[in-house]
């Protein structure tokens, strides 16, 4: 979908219903998707997961991951690895990294269940409701060390629903629906920046450049509501979308394509 007009395009690849598709990311350089959904019922015991590579136009789909137990992942800056929250054998829950060339998990931490993984340009790894490792439940993780730092953020709403990290990794944006309700940008400093007013309970992505961030009138669902916050003229602008949903089908905002890669 062209958030600035031009339609939408099918992919023609099936990731799931509403219920097995997970999540997706684009590739720093636009060209890729890596996806993530389970490919047996999600509710049974040792449902498998499948973690996905494509192109951006949906040809050449392959499997990087595929085993039980398989919840999130981010895209390290450079395209070539991943973090991945899995449980491998009889461990806990835990993050652990891979090459996309050549897949295999390595563990970095164990975390116990999480909200939401960011990988930010400094190589930290941002990680949310993450109590076991940090008071406040807001870290960064050294990719390198598996240490964790505690973010100290005074405003704990963001746990209830994934934050957005903006892609030089030094902002965040949650929504609080609290007085009065709206959008909470802060920067992962602990200094409160703005509220963008109104009701959005799914917050992100943010444009690869920054200058843009997407808000939704609800996290999936027919008929998705998009506005678009523009950070230079602090206006919200609600998107016109045009993108056909199959009777039965439901909507998910996944991720913000690189323009370049469109070129």
């Amino acid at each position: 979908m062209d958030v600035h007009g031009g339609g939408s395009r099918d992919l023609g690849v099936v990731a799931g219903d509403e219920v097995e598709f997970v999540e997706a990311r684009y590739t720093p350089d636009g060209r890729r998707i890596v996806f993530l959904h389970a490919i047996d019922k999600p509710n049974s015991p040792e449902a498998r997961y499948s973690l996905d590579l494509m192109n951006a136009d949906g040809s050449r789909r392959r499997v990087l991951i595929r085993q039980p137990y398989l919840a999130q992942f981010a895209i390290s800056p450079d395209g070539k690895s991943l973090a991945v929250l899995a449980i491998v054998g009889h461990s806990r829950w835990s993050i652990y990294l891979s090459s996309i060339a050549h897949p295999r998990l390595r563990l970095l931490s164990h975390t116990g269940p999480l909200g939401s993984i960011r990988w930010t340009k400094e190589h930290n790894l941002i990680v949310f409701n993450a109590s076991s490792l940090c008071w406040t439940g807001t870290c960064r993780l050294d990719t390198t060390t598996g240490r964790a730092q505690t973010v100290s953020i005074n405003d704990r709403s963001y746990q209830t629903a994934a934050p957005a990290v903006s892609p030089d990794g030094k902002t965040i944006a949650f929504y609080n629906p609290h007085g009065p309700a709206g959008v909470r940008i802060f920067g992962l400093d602990g200094r409160f920046h703005r509220t963008i007013r109104g009701f959005y309970p799914c917050v992100g992505p943010f444009a690869p450049d920054g200058s843009e961030l997407a808000l939704q009138d609800r996290c999936s669902g027919p008929g998705l509501g998009i506005s678009l916050f523009d950070f230079r003229t602090r206006r919200t602008q609600r998107l016109q979308l045009n993108v056909p949903v199959p009777v039965g089908g439901e909507d998910h905002l996944v991720d913000w394509q690189p323009r370049h890669a469109t070129s």
